[in-house]
């Protein structure tokens, strides 16, 4: 009930995701044995085709990361990959690296993340995605990069054979060098998103530079690449970064992400959702959404959704017992309608007021109007949720431990069609006493202007000199004295 709660709460009016489709997804985590923070990364995997398409909220790479983490750092991974998606678009306008490599990248990555805090390695994440994101959108083949990725995975988990196994391992001991960076220290304390973004741009510059001084043999170009496992047309393809003065290596190296600017990365593109979305299809997610409202609201309530099943039973015994033509003094009123159909006006009418009172009282009603206003329904912040611990209580033997909720209603016989012919009557007759009203007020009004016009044409005939003041006393109107 909470989850239903906590979704209709948020997301009841929204123009931009379906309550539908964040069950669905909620659905899919849970039979995936997940618990902690589900609405909220139910959420963010609904939103992700408007944020980051590429972005996969159940990768089993971020739940292991979340177990041994004990945190959820989904919405700043999904923020982060948004910033990919435009670093890269905008420095080469192309993102197939996020769609067919970045995934086994951050597999090669696990380990190193798991040895850091959560903070500590979405940022690691970051610099290195940015770089092999860079290399393979300028033409290093997939096996290159998923290479330099394990390289860079042991390396930087302290994995001696990081350094021992040659072949793109030998790279990154060349790069060091060129970078002054201590191989023992990373080894010792690991990488931080600082030393990778040096030790990958000396990398990079170090593979342009090589291609360069070998360009007049293609043998010599192949020997020095075999040498690091890797081709000549890696090495041709690392030069489009330094084709331009290291421009671009340079524009690369200043391109970072912190922890706090990944989230608010997933702020600015939640509020600009409706920029990527046609306006039919928002007031399709609002019809949607409504609809779900009310089916929600009634089958929660066994009382609303007794009285809608019960009105189709009746339709299909009684033919919904029509309601009678109701007269007084010779006017009448047909309300054309039946019981049944009465019954199921209420029973939607309440199940309606009852998702409008689950957004009142969750306090956000106008969440669903704006990015970040979903984002804070759904407890969604820049700061980091722990995994609390139970108390690893034994089987439960008793329901002591559910929540109910109870319900006072008449089951006598007669009660719901009485109430119903009553509630008929009563709007028959407020229907009467309006139409008598309006006949009344049409009267008086008549007589008004027939007055106004006989004292218009008095006037005008005093003005004249053609006015006749010895009329007989019959003559007189009735309005003179």
């Amino acid at each position: 009930m909470r989850l239903s709660d906590t979704i209709t709460g948020s997301v009841g009016v929204s123009p931009y995701i379906k309550q539908s489709d964040i069950v669905n997804k909620v659905k899919e985590l849970i039979n995936s044995g997940i618990a902690f923070d589900v609405e909220q990364r139910a959420f963010l995997a609904t939103i992700s085709d408007k944020i980051a398409t590429t972005f996969d909220a159940n990768d089993s790479t971020l739940r292991r990361l979340i177990r041994l983490q004990q945190q959820d750092s989904t919405a700043a991974r999904l923020g982060m990959e948004s910033a990919m998606n435009a670093f890269l678009n905008n420095m080469y306008e192309n993102t197939e690296y996020l769609g067919s490599i970045s995934s086994y990248v951050r597999g090669q990555l696990e380990e190193a993340q798991a040895l850091m805090s959560t903070e500590q390695a979405v940022e690691l994440e970051f610099q290195v995605q940015k770089w092999l994101g860079s290399m393979y959108s300028v033409g290093v083949s997939d096996a290159t990069v998923n290479k330099l990725a394990t390289a860079i995975g042991q390396l930087a988990s302290g994995d001696i054979s990081g350094i021992t196994s040659g072949g793109a391992n030998n790279l990154l001991i060349m790069a060091a060098n060129e970078a002054g960076v201590s191989l023992e220290g990373i080894l010792k304390n690991g990488l931080d998103a600082s030393q990778t973004n040096i030790l990958l741009q000396a990398m990079v510059n170090y593979l342009a530079n090589i291609y360069n001084e070998t360009k007049g043999s293609k043998v010599l170009q192949q020997q020095f690449a075999n040498v690091y496992n890797l081709t000549a047309s890696d090495l041709k393809a690392v030069t489009n970064l330094a084709n331009d003065n290291n421009q671009t290596i340079k524009t690369i190296a200043n391109n970072n992400l912190t922890f706090s600017t990944a989230y608010t990365q997933l702020q600015n593109m939640a509020n600009t959702m409706y920029q990527r979305m046609s306006l039919g299809g928002m007031l399709s997610n609002v019809w949607d959404n409504f609809n779900y409202t009310m089916a929600e609201g009634m089958a929660s309530n066994p009382v609303l959704y007794a009285i809608y099943k019960s009105a189709g039973l009746l339709d299909s015994v009684a033919g919904g017992i029509a309601l009678p033509d109701i007269k007084v003094l010779g006017t009448g009123v047909n309300l054309q309608t039946t019981v049944a159909d009465l019954m199921r006006v209420g029973a939607m009418s309440g199940s309606i007021l009852a998702g409008v009172a689950k957004m009142i009282t969750a306090g956000n009603f106008s969440g669903g109007f704006s990015g970040t206003g979903l984002l804070k329904s759904f407890g969604i912040d820049s700061n980091l949720k722990t995994v609390s611990r139970g108390k690893g209580a034994g089987l439960a033997t008793s329901g002591v431990t559910v929540s109910s909720s109870g319900f006072v209603g008449n089951a006598e016989e007669g009660v719901v069609y009485n109430k119903t012919m009553s509630d008929a009557d009563d709007s028959a007759k407020k229907q009467l006493a309006e139409a008598k009203e309006d006949v009344e007020e049409d009267t008086t009004r008549k007589v008004v202007d027939e007055h106004i016009v006989q004292i218009y044409e008095l006037l005008r005939s005093v003005t004249e000199g053609t006015a006749k003041f010895n009329v007989s006393l019959a003559e007189r109107p009735g309005w003179l004295p």
